[in-house]
């Protein structure tokens, strides 16, 4: 007789919900894991990793089991690579979609892979709930992240990706980064540091982005399967300050509709 542990299948980059979509099933039980006996508090989530799990701790939790409650939230947060923010405020989101956009960062990068910033249509992903989605490919959507070192400007507008990419090894210094991305239709840019900046188009002859309204900083659930593999992981490293439209400035934590596993950034990050 033939046993075996299945947690996830993904097909055409699309996780299939072994449950929600089922049409029949047998002699189908519960997997022995130590998830089944729900170790992370606090509403945390337990993420499986092979035999063992991680918890994915709420805003204003932390510790293996987001049993430790954090006294004040996070002034400059911290991204682990298992870390984001989601936002769904009007002034945040509003801000992003259409023909223009703004976009101001002060980062401290320490991972050279990592999603920093998300906004895309027909996005229905969260910490409790992954919903499929089309790709990429075929959908409005714009990042902001690294991948094998370089910062990268990716965006959709409907009529085909852009990509506008940067490689220094010097933002991975352990000092605070500027980054500026501005979007006016199909062209935009990326200012590093008040000094360098570079610039692509996009194809077509679409000049709007549309967005359902969601924004994510520092990651998002599933950052390979949403992003289409542009991005492999989340963010790792600290943000300390993200404006919008020129001079709307975020509220970081308490604007955000949603955290998971942020911490108070460290002052000095060894890379």
């Amino acid at each position: 007789m033939f046993f075996s542990l299945l947690s996830q299948v993904i097909i055409n980059k699309h996780a299939l919900q072994l449950f929600g979509l089922r049409v029949s099933g047998v002699n189908v039980e519960p997997c022995s894991h130590p998830c089944a006996g729900q170790p992370c508090l606090n509403d945390g989530q337990c993420k499986p990793k092979l035999d063992t799990y991680t918890c994915h701790c709420p805003l204003g939790f932390s510790n293996t089991n987001c049993e430790d409650v954090q006294e004040h939230l996070p002034t400059n947060p911290m991204f682990s690579g298992e870390s984001y923010l989601m936002y769904r405020d009007k002034e945040v989101t509003k801000r992003v979609s259409g023909s223009r956009m703004d976009l101001q960062l002060s980062i401290r990068p320490r991972g050279h892979d990592g999603l920093i910033f998300w906004s895309s249509e027909d996005q229905a992903f969260s910490s409790k709930s992954l919903s499929s989605s089309p790709s990429p490919s075929t959908r409005d959507f714009i990042a902001l992240g690294f991948h094998g070192g370089g910062l990268q400007l990716r965006y959709n507008l409907g009529s085909g990706e852009a990509m506008i990419a940067y490689n220094d090894s010097r933002l991975f210094d352990g000092d605070w980064h500027f980054i500026r991305v501005q979007r006016d239709k199909q062209d935009a840019y990326i200012e590093i540091d008040r000094k360098e900046v570079v610039e692509g188009s996009s194809p077509g002859r679409y000049t709007s982005l549309n967005t359902n309204k969601i924004v994510y900083l520092g990651g998002m659930p599933d950052v390979k399967q949403a992003t289409g593999g542009r991005f492999v992981s989340s963010f790792v490293g600290c943000v300390r300050s993200m404006k919008l439209a020129t001079d709307y400035a975020v509220k970081l934590l308490t604007q955000s509709y949603e955290g998971v596993n942020i911490e108070q950034c460290r002052k000095k990050i060894h890379s």
